[in-house]
């Protein structure tokens, strides 16, 4: 299945890109978050999806807990496991991609 318009435009934003505004148009937009201005939205192909996509996905937390004799061990955790099977490797990375996208949004 491929993305909408507003769905491709929605992911890329979230991932940081923004459309190019221009201020001597008249169209100043001011973000607190980096945001790296485009034309027109990045192709979803493998290159971009890893290259603005994956590093935001990437979510690691090391816990330090105790053992049964008062030892200090450690649980590192990192990502998520979501499945997604396409014929298209690029779309089936998008698509496991919207799912931690709206996953995020809900928290």
């Amino acid at each position: 299945m491929e993305p909408t318009q507003e769905q491709i435009k929605e992911f890329w934003e979230w991932c940081g890109l923004t459309e190019f505004q221009n201020p001597i148009l008249g169209d100043e937009s001011i973000s607190a978050k980096p945001s790296v201005p485009y034309i027109e939205p990045p192709n979803i192909d493998l290159n971009n999806l890893f290259k603005y996509a994956v590093p935001n996905t990437i979510t690691m937390s090391l816990e330090r807990t105790y053992g049964a004799h008062g030892d200090p061990f450690y649980i590192a955790k990192v990502g998520t496991e979501i499945r997604v099977t396409n014929s298209d490797p690029a779309l089936a990375l998008f698509w496991a991609l919207w799912q931690v996208k709206e996953e995020s949004n809900d928290v």
